[in-house]
């Protein structure tokens, strides 16, 4: 018999990548988790054994899931007291953090210029770099990777010269001795 796309309990959750992170899960149990906030909002939702994902609030908007109307739309305003969820490369995303505190993190250096955010509600991650609240903040930081590129980049033919002048060293030194054996 065939199930109804929206069966309660065949969900998987899967995050930015499409690897699964949860499941499977009945959509009253999505809307659970992202009321408590062990759900971000920003994983994706396929049917178990599908590799279709789209964006939670898509699929809980969606009439036939029977709970559209509790959830609230995404909040993507980005007036004061928006929220973010803050992705460093190789850590689990950190939030929802206040604009302010994230700023905050990027002077403190504690967030690199690297990361990535999302709004609390969005369904898309982006650059912090790009993303107009963070710009004053992150151009130092982006300044000062670049100096340092830089400066690694003049040291490396330096430290060539070294190795190259320290090589001829040696092998002058090798024939003296040489000279100084067979002779």
């Amino acid at each position: 018999m065939p199930t109804d796309a929206f069966d309660e309990s065949s969900w998987m959750l899967g995050n930015m990548d499409g690897e699964i992170v949860g499941g499977p899960l009945s959509l009253n149990q999505v809307k659970s988790g992202l009321k408590d906030r062990s759900i971000v909002g920003t994983e994706l939702l396929a049917r178990a054994g599908s590799s279709a994902w789209r964006p939670i609030h898509e699929v809980l908007a969606d009439p036939r899931s029977h709970i559209s109307s509790s959830i609230p739309p995404p909040r993507t305003d980005r007036s004061h007291g928006a929220e973010w969820y803050v992705q460093v490369p190789g850590r689990t995303p950190d939030g929802p953090l206040a604009t302010e505190l994230v700023v905050l993190g990027l002077v403190e250096r504690r967030i690199p210029a690297n990361a990535r955010v999302c709004l609390v509600g969005a369904s898309g991650w982006s650059d912090i770099a790009s993303v107009k609240e963070f710009t004053n903040a992150v151009r130092p930081l982006l300044a000062a990777s670049a100096s340092s590129s830089q400066a690694a980049q003049k040291s490396a033919p330096d430290r060539l010269k070294i190795v190259v002048i320290g090589a001829l060293v040696s092998l002058v030194l090798l024939g003296i001795v040489l000279l100084v054996v067979l002779w």
